[in-house]
């Protein structure tokens, strides 16, 4: 259970401080943020630009709740005039190490970026990380442009304006299960809930 400290950085709220958790990194803005479920002092935010992208576009962490951040990885986005959960922990990958989750998933916004950024066809895509953060490597060329969820046994979910997309294998690979314009996803304990469209289930 999170405390009202602790809470404040998930309230979307403009009188609260998650707008001012851009004044805390070096980009304009901050496009999304993943909570750890394994140790929630841990954050991560993808930093954004708006219109251009620069080099202090990229991955932002947090060991303090948000008190403060550090620039762990840059990616050439920009993020313009579109918000969706693209980061996710994996909460099955656990590392005593770290004190937190080793495994991170972010898909970077591309065809839906109405600015359209420095990303390219062939550096498009989800992105993942084994390291909690640190360093990112592209895992699928196609999966750009998605919400993502990871279920607690750690299965990975894309939603896509074409659909939804579930890997059982921590994203080796990927199969289309729903053939709908997904618009929503999240869990709650273990069961999955889609918007889509025309859909909600």
């Amino acid at each position: 259970m999170f405390d009202d400290d602790q809470v404040k950085y998930l309230k979307y709220d403009l009188s609260t401080s998650v707008v001012d958790a851009k004044y805390l990194v070096k980009s304009n803005s901050v496009f999304t943020f993943a909570v750890d479920p394994n140790n929630n002092s841990k954050l991560l935010a993808l930093g954004v630009n708006g219109n251009r992208s620069s080099y202090t576009t990229g991955i932002y962490s947090s060991d303090n709740y948000g008190t403060s951040w550090k620039f762990n990885f840059h990616f050439p986005v920009r993020g313009a005039r579109d918000t969706i959960e693209s980061l996710a922990f994996d909460p099955s990958s656990y590392d005593e190490s770290l004190n937190g989750s080793r495994r991170v998933y972010t898909s970077l916004l591309y065809e839906r970026d109405s600015s359209k950024g420095d990303l390219t066809e062939e550096t498009k895509g989800l992105y993942v990380s084994d390291d909690g953060g640190l360093s990112w490597y592209l895992l699928n060329n196609e999966l750009s442009d998605g919400i993502v969820k990871v279920s607690p046994k750690g299965y990975v979910y894309v939603g896509k304006l074409d659909g939804l997309y579930e890997s059982k294998d921590k994203g080796t690979t990927f199969n289309k299960i729903l053939d709908a314009k997904v618009t929503g996803l999240d869990f709650y304990q273990d069961d999955l809930y889609i918007l889509t469209d025309n859909l909600c289930e």
